[in-house]
């Protein structure tokens, strides 16, 4: 019997971990998503674009997490090639000029660190 109910709170525990990282990714999404429809005047059909782009990036993260928790050098360099894709998959989301706006933020905000 007692190996029943550490198996259920087990499950429930990681079950609600899970759910917890979900949820700081959606406020980080929104968070980032929120800050760039600010500065770049997005519609919300952007802004809605943009949530799901961060979602996705962030999924993809979490995955490389997974994999790699144990290779501190594999970790960082497939979390870099993951965040070098950022732009590329904003692109679509902006106009031209949003999207030039966009890099020139991207590099002061580089560039200020």
């Amino acid at each position: 019997m007692k190996k029943i109910f550490l198996l259920i709170l087990t499950g429930l525990l990681l079950h609600s971990s899970s759910w917890a990282q979900a949820a700081n990714a959606q406020e980080l999404a929104e968070k980032i998503a929120r800050k760039i429809t600010d500065t770049l005047s997005l519609t919300d059909s952007q802004y809605v674009q943009l949530l799901g782009k961060n979602l996705q990036l962030h999924q993809l993260k979490a995955q490389v997490w997974q994999l790699h928790e144990n290779s501190d050098s594999l970790l960082q360099a497939n979390l870099q090639r993951i965040e070098n894709t950022r732009d590329s998959l904003y692109r679509p989301v902006f106009t031209s000029q949003q999207y030039l706006l966009y890099l020139q933020k991207k590099r002061m905000l580089v560039s200020s660190h």
